[in-house]
């Protein structure tokens, strides 16, 4: 039982839709400690359909059937993930036959899924995502887009359409506010869209202090001094992420026209955050996850701001007084029902997407688009409507995969 002292929409979707650890087991290790207890990498207590049998190191983790499992053994005896790090290889491995089920078929690109669609012994899955790629700016004073005119400038000489095709392969959606297609709260028509208008983008430049130097680049007098500040920055993204690698490069060659001098720098993920959650970039390509429910807390209250708040994930810098007003008010409103609950705080999601993509602390680049794959001879296997629920049953929820057997018996 879970007691609230005040009303919290997101309360079930935020925190219920992890893994409950039993208390006899880890209640009184200090949460810092856990990743090196034995039973972390060997553990002996389950409450899912499998349980753990052995973990070979960058090679597999054997599992075997609950027979004491609450809703009755599984179908399979055993169970073997196997640890396959290459995209490309993992998509293969499925079409081979060497595994039947692969849940991250996407990341092998829009090549890999069709190759594993077109194999007769491989059923493919695609749906729309909720996770999202976006360009996070910083938007603390000094910084080049500390200005939102000359963010909308940026937005105004993209165009989003061609990045996302060109990056994705036609495997993501163009997105303009931090609310996805898949989710509920989704209104296509409560954000501010940009055109290619190259022309409005460099009058908001001028609008914003910015003049196009001789050499191409834009400058204006220096806010944290004496002497001009140049614009020119660098477009921090993860190393090995081809999608986003692609996209910083065609954002570099768009956003010249208007005299921002932008080079991507491709980062190894061990240290890509650390100056992001410092404060020091000028700009970063990133991907997010939302869960069942689109709260905007996290990435965009006051309240989280980096690196005044350790925990936040607000790393713009951006502070509006009325986004904050409307986030405690979106995840305080509760109705009698559910529809009544996502009625009225759906209201609210829509002003909240105006000023997100109006002052586009963010630019949103897309939506995902994934896959998953099975081999034909596992049956039972109910994968949704087009929609994102597959992921959540493969991702939270045992009970769904408990139902799948081997047709051949095998």
């Amino acid at each position: 039982k879970f007691t609230l002292t005040e009303p919290f929409a997101p309360f079930l979707a935020v925190n219920l839709v992890g893994y409950i650890a039993p208390a006899s087991v880890f209640g009184t290790v200090d949460p810092a400690k856990v990743r090196n207890m034995p039973t972390s990498t060997a553990p002996t207590v389950t409450g899912g359909p499998y349980k753990f049998d052995k973990w070979v190191p960058g090679q597999e983790i054997d599992l075997s059937a609950n027979l004491a499992y609450f809703n009755g053994r599984p179908h399979y005896d055993k169970a073997i993930a196997k640890i396959i790090t290459d995209a490309t290889a993992a998509a293969n491995a499925l079409i081979n036959g060497d595994v039947s089920w692969h849940y991250k078929l996407g990341e092998a690109g829009a090549g890999g899924v069709s190759k594993a669609k077109a194999a007769s012994n491989v059923v493919v899955h695609t749906y729309q995502d909720l996770g999202y790629i976006d360009f996070r700016m910083n938007t603390r004073k000094g910084h080049i887009f500390d200005n939102v005119l000359t963010r909308q400038a940026l937005a105004s000489v993209l165009d989003k359409s061609s990045i996302v095709q060109a990056a994705t392969q036609g495997a993501g959606a163009p997105l303009w506010g931090d609310i996805v297609p898949a989710s509920w709260a989704y209104d296509a028509a409560s954000v501010v869209k940009y055109p290619l208008d190259v022309n409005k983008a460099k009058s908001l430049m001028q609008q914003a202090g910015w003049t196009i130097g001789a050499d191409g680049v834009a400058t204006r007098p220096n806010p944290s001094g004496s002497g001009t500040q140049r614009f020119v920055g660098k477009i921090r993204v993860r190393a090995g992420k081809p999608d986003r690698i692609k996209a910083a490069e065609i954002i570099a060659d768009q956003v010249k026209q208007i005299g921002m001098q932008l080079t991507p720098d491709p980062t190894d993920f061990k240290v890509f955050y650390k100056p992001i959650q410092q404060g020091n970039f000028d700009v970063f390509i990133a991907g997010f996850q939302l869960n069942l429910d689109p709260d905007d807390w996290s990435t965009a209250s006051s309240d989280q701001l980096q690196p005044e708040h350790h925990e936040g994930q607000n790393w713009t810098g951006y502070s509006n007084p009325e986004l904050d007003q409307l986030i405690n008010q979106e995840r305080a409103t509760v109705k009698a029902t559910d529809a009544e609950t996502k009625a009225a705080r759906k209201v609210i999601f829509n002003k909240i997407e105006k000023i997100i993509s109006g002052q586009l602390q963010t630019y949103m680049l897309w939506a995902d688009v994934s896959s998953m794959g099975w081999s034909t001879n596992v049956g039972n296997v109910q994968a949704g409507g087009g929609d994102n629920v597959i992921w959540y049953d493969s991702e939270y929820n045992p009970t769904a995969r408990a139902q799948w057997y081997s047709k051949s018996g095998k």
